[in-house]
C-alpha cells in the first residue's frame, strides 16, 4: 500500500488576477463572468506555472509524485485539488512554513 500524500492543496481561480482585469479594460460593460474562455485561458496558465513550481522543487522542496483534478465550483469557478508526495521527511517543513503560501480574504459586507 502506498504512504499517504504528505500535502493536499487547492488551487482557486480569482476574477481579480491582474491578467483578467487588463482584457476586461477593453470590453465595455463585460464582467468575468462573461468571459468563461478568458478565466479558463488565465486558470490554465497559472495553474501550469503551479504545478511547474512544484515539480521543480521550488515551493515545497524535492517531492516524488503529485497528483490533481480540475474542478468548477457552482459559480463556474474552475480550482484544482493537489496532492503532493514529498521525497522525504523535511525538518524544515512546518507550520510557520505554510503561512507564506496561504492567502484568504474576507470582504468587506460593505462593499
Amino acid at each position: 500500500m502506498p504512504p499517504p500524500p504528505n500535502l493536499f492543496v487547492t488551487f482557486t481561480c480569482n476574477t481579480k488576477w491582474r491578467e483578467i482585469g487588463y482584457v476586461l479594460r477593453f470590453e465595455q460593460g463585460q464582467q468575468p463572468c462573461d468571459r468563461s474562455d478568458l478565466i479558463l485561458w488565465v486558470f490554465h496558465m497559472k495553474v501550469d506555472e503551479f504545478i511547474a513550481d512544484i515539480r521543480e522543487g521550488k515551493t515545497f522542496g524535492p517531492i516524488r509524485a503529485v497528483l490533481y483534478t480540475v474542478e468548477f465550483q457552482k459559480s463556474g469557478l474552475p480550482h484544482i485539488h493537489y496532492l503532493v508526495w514529498l521525497a522525504a521527511n523535511n525538518s524544515e517543513f512546518n507550520a510557520s512554513t505554510f503561512d507564506k503560501f496561504i492567502c484568504a480574504e474576507i470582504p468587506d459586507i460593505n462593499i
